[in-house]
């Protein structure tokens, strides 16, 4: 495959310790895909240090071992064709 069909974006210094600061961050980058229609063609996965389900700490606290599907050492971000 000659094409690059994925990027991943380390950014060590951005939104460290804010978890929702980084939320709102992905929300801002995501919404225009959806609203241009291309959610099929690019798709933006965001990882966090602090990342949790939204209903995470919840069912069982922000250690189970769910919650870490989606953490890193830093945020980043896996831009996906």
């Amino acid at each position: 495959e000659k094409e690059i069909s994925t990027t991943l974006l380390i950014t060590p210094e951005f939104c460290m310790d804010n978890v929702e600061l980084f939320e709102t961050f992905s929300t801002t980058l995501t919404q225009p895909l959806t609203a241009l229609g291309m959610e099929d063609l690019l798709q933006l996965v965001f990882f966090h240090p602090h990342w949790c389900f939204r209903d995470g700490s919840e069912r069982g606290g922000a250690g189970m071992a769910a919650n870490y599907a989606r953490r890193s050492p830093w945020p980043m971000i896996n831009i996906l064709r």
